[in-house]
């Protein structure tokens, strides 16, 4: 592995050479330029801590970059050929083999870790590889070669610090790019530069929408529209189950097998007069482990079912009702989630963000169509918590910070980014006021991609709610 980056080590961009000016005299048109885009050999190509496969050791045909998922990589080849340790060995590399047209679970689920005392790291190959030292230092100490004043050598200490709690804090952290999670984090001032100014699309990880697709008015305006981000849409859970199996036609309905252990509850549901409303949400994920926005549509979606007949032994369950479209059926992906959604007192679907927090934001008022940051500033960066601002009629939870809506600043920039909370293991690691933790949404689409039988147990255990609101 190669830490760091030394003066030159960086590949051309270019697909053209460039013509020298015919003098170097001051002046000359175009001199200024030329002299610009020789010395750009000279500057970093990446951050001066990251961890990568050292170049030397790996020819561009086998490393190109760490934003390419480089197939040939010899990490990868070793990954790919890894076996189960006992008969009868089973070939268990592919797991980990990244493929750019097709989802595979374990993308990215592979952290090297290496001993030295320089904080250092960077997620490799296309989100593939996650590599980290295991210390925080900043300085590198330099020694002269013995005998010869010309040549310094790094001094290594004799035995580095190791802080294993932040090396862990650290994998989760970058694991959750594996699941299609975006840093929330702010180093800059204002907005990005290089941000579109309108987008017909919000084309970034699942935990960050951008100014230009939610702004309503044209720039500089900056009133946007909650009723676009596309975590507001994720559904709360009563009850839920995985698919172990596709869906297929059965008897008057879509015949689904879930894991016949956790049969019991569904055998409850299924008694309940009147019959429990019962959602049906196939498994849709990008070869990148994107999933929001949560696609819809009566292929990727089906509410207001019920069951029909369930065979306990077999984990087997039919489902009718009004909700279901006329046949051919739609086939649901082993990996899909059939639930039972949680309602208001109104018998209203509720979501993952606070009726209340959803109404304050979306009233037409200029005062409401902002984030929920107390803390307005976006020209400057900040590393802490944000909390939310007061909201009328609503107790936020003990800790605001975790209630669910939209905040300002992501992405390395304090401006035009936008998240679900005011913390999150994706801003910050080691957040020791909320305890590392993924912030609720984040939890959501990790268990979501795992098993979405969970979802029910997630909700029960971790949405941050306030008792005072009922």
């Amino acid at each position: 592995m190669h830490l760091g980056c030394r003066w030159g080590d960086r590949s051309s961009g270019r697909s053209t050479a460039v013509t020298p000016p015919g003098s170097d005299q001051p002046g000359t048109p175009g001199l200024r330029e030329f002299i610009a885009r020789l010395y750009e050999f000279y500057e970093p190509e990446q951050a001066t801590r990251a961890l990568t496969p050292d170049p030397r050791r790996h020819p561009p045909e086998r490393f190109a970059g760490r934003d390419s998922t480089n197939p040939g990589n010899l990490i990868l080849q070793y990954l790919a050929g890894l076996e189960y340790a006992f008969a009868p060995f089973h070939h268990i590399g592919p797991v980990w083999e990244p493929d750019d047209a097709n989802f595979k679970p374990s993308r990215g689920l592979v952290a090297l870790i290496t001993y030295d005392e320089v904080n250092g790291g960077s997620n490799v190959n296309n989100n593939t590889l996650t590599a980290l030292t295991t210390n925080k230092g900043l300085g590198v100490e330099f020694e002269y070669a013995a005998g010869d004043k010309r040549v310094m050598r790094r001094k290594p200490s004799s035995e580095p610090d190791v802080n294993f709690t932040e090396t862990v804090d650290t994998v989760a952290h970058e694991f959750g790019h594996s699941f299609g999670l975006m840093d929330e984090y702010e180093n800059s001032g204002g907005d990005d530069p290089n941000a579109p100014a309108t987008s017909t699309n919000d084309v970034l990880g699942d935990n960050v929408s951008m100014l230009g697709f939610l702004r309503i008015n044209p720039a500089p305006d900056r009133q946007i529209d909650v009723t676009k981000v596309k975590w507001f849409a994720l559904p709360r859970m009563r009850h839920s189950a995985r698919l172990v199996i596709d869906s297929a036609p059965g008897l008057g309905g879509i015949e689904i097998v879930i894991d016949k252990r956790y049969i019991a509850p569904w055998q409850k549901v299924a008694a309940q007069n009147p019959p429990a409303e019962v959602h049906l949400r196939n498994f849709h994920v990008s070869p990148q482990g994107i999933q929001l926005p949560l696609a819809t549509g009566s292929a990727q979606v089906l509410t207001n079912l019920k069951i029909a007949h369930i065979e306990p032994e077999l984990g087997t369950m039919t489902l009718d009702g009004p909700g279901l479209p006329p046949a051919p059926f739609p086939t649901f992906a082993a990996g899909s989630a059939v639930y039972v959604p949680l309602k208001d007192a109104a018998g209203q679907l509720l979501t993952v963000v606070e009726p209340a927090v959803r109404k304050h934001l979306t009233t037409p008022t200029p005062a409401n169509r902002i984030p929920l940051n107390v803390d307005t500033d976006v020209l400057h960066p900040k590393h802490e918590v944000d909390n939310p601002r007061s909201i009328p009629d609503f107790k936020a939870p003990c800790k605001s910070s975790k209630l669910i809506g939209v905040y300002e600043g992501a992405l390395d920039f304090a401006g035009g980014y936008y998240r679900p909370t005011g913390a999150c293991k994706m801003r910050r690691s080691d957040d020791e006021d909320n305890d590392g933790e993924f912030c609720f949404v984040c939890k959501w689409l990790i268990v979501n991609r795992v098993d979405p039988g969970y979802h029910n147990i997630l909700d029960a255990m971790f949405y941050p709610k306030a008792k005072k609101n009922g």
